[in-house]
């Protein structure tokens, strides 16, 4: 077949040739000069040549790379950017436990995701801030691809919206034959357990029948804030993005007279002795002590396919995929800042029992809160424990389809 292919590519240029020079010597022996169009030809190209430019990602190209998961292939393709689902709640959207595609930044939801050049069902949690939508890459085993087809250009018109940014086509290996193990690792400072990832392929047939599973399984330890020494610097202005709070515990005070006017905003005196931090002279409360720059993970893939020809026009394909994702534990703030920070019940004045009690522990604020405070701050801060939440995923999808040449 190979080289009919190539017989027929070379003699396509000199029949277009031979074509030109006749439709000339018409276009002489009539006195008229026309345009010659060439519509077609078979002279082949090259995907980055092509009218909508294609990268692809090859199993060669994905080994030399030394990466095993589908998140970190995607995070290295060209176009790629703003990844959802690799670090905290803050940075990733609330999405920890899942992945997504991101061309140019348009979102999740404008990249057209598929399997086999077929359409991937949503993950059931979209991304909090937009509601957008998107496949899950987490549910594909990387050591069942193939290759990986990127359409760079968009393809609205032909896909719909989801393909405004682009496609990405993941292909499996469909033809493999035989056995496959691989296995890698890594440990870092800070990591509780180090990443793992493992994968398995096994690949039969017969002279009807073709059979392909493959199966996978990443891990990722968690790795808490305070485990990064980059992380902790406590000045505000130096750390913009540390998450200080100026709702803090230890509160501050928004100081009444006798009479209920305003006297000042005040810091609870004991702020940097139970671990708050003075921004300027105001009180903060960084709660991303409290969360993990990475979260725990654990994904396992099944990935079925087979291909059976039921005579010699007509082909059964069936595809089945299973992946669990599981985020046994992802930390967040002990406390949230109250829904309404002027309120009756955060008022405290004089002969409630805490308020005295704390008058007289700083009587220098006696007199500019003698008609009591209103209390700026949350029930919990440093002193309390992170809280802790879990989310699991299960994801099935299964595909049949029949081809074949009508008679």
């Amino acid at each position: 077949m190979k080289s009919k292919q190539a017989l027929t590519a070379t003699v396509a240029v000199p029949l277009l040739w031979l074509a030109g020079l006749a439709v000339a010597a018409a276009a002489d022996a009539a006195g008229e000069i026309e345009e010659l169009v060439v519509t077609g030809s078979y002279i082949r190209g090259t995907p980055e040549d092509s009218s909508s430019p294609v990268e692809v990602m090859t199993r060669d190209d994905m080994d030399l790379s030394g990466t095993h998961n589908v998140l970190e292939m995607i995070r290295n393709m060209g176009p790629s950017t703003g990844i959802d689902g690799e670090t905290n709640q803050f940075q990733s959207n609330g999405l920890e436990g899942v992945s997504n595609v991101n061309l140019r930044g348009l979102g999740a939801a404008r990249t057209l995701v598929m399997l086999n050049g077929r359409r991937i069902q949503y993950s059931p949690y979209g991304i909090a801030e937009t509601g957008q939508l998107f496949v899950n890459t987490n549910a594909i085993p990387a050591i069942a691809l193939e290759r990986i087809e990127l359409l760079k250009d968009g393809a609205s018109a032909t896909y719909g919206s989801d393909a405004v940014a682009g496609v990405v086509n993941f292909i499996t290996r469909s033809n493999f034959r035989g056995l496959e193990v691989l296995a890698s690792g890594k440990d870092m400072e800070g990591n509780d357990d180090g990443d793992w990832e493992g994968g398995l392929i096994a690949g039969f047939g017969t002279d009807r029948l073709n059979l392909v599973a493959s199966v996978g399984y990443q891990y990722r330890g968690k790795v808490p804030t305070r485990e990064k020494a980059w992380s902790l610097d406590d000045t505000p202005a130096s750390n913009p993005r540390g998450g200080f709070s100026g709702i803090p515990n230890p509160s501050r005070f928004l100081g009444l007279s006798s009479t209920f006017g305003v006297t000042g905003l005040f810091n609870d005196p004991d702020c940097l002795t139970v671990g708050g931090h003075l921004n300027g002279t105001a009180c903060n409360f960084r709660f991303t002590d409290f969360f993990n720059i990475a979260e725990e993970e654990e994904h396992y893939q099944a990935f079925i396919e087979a291909d059976f020809d039921l005579n010699d026009a007509w082909t059964l394909g069936a595809e089945f995929l299973y992946a669990k994702d599981d985020v046994p534990g992802w930390n967040s703030s002990p406390s949230y800042p109250p829904q309404a920070l002027f309120s009756a019940d955060r008022y405290v004045g004089p002969g409630m029992p805490h308020f005295d009690d704390f008058i007289v522990r700083n009587p220098d604020l006696a007199d500019v809160m003698a008609g009591g405070a209103q209390v700026l701050g949350r029930i919990f801060g440093v002193a309390g424990d992170a809280q802790s939440n879990f989310r699991e995923y299960d994801q099935y999808r299964m595909s049949l389809d029949v081809e074949g040449l009508p008679p």
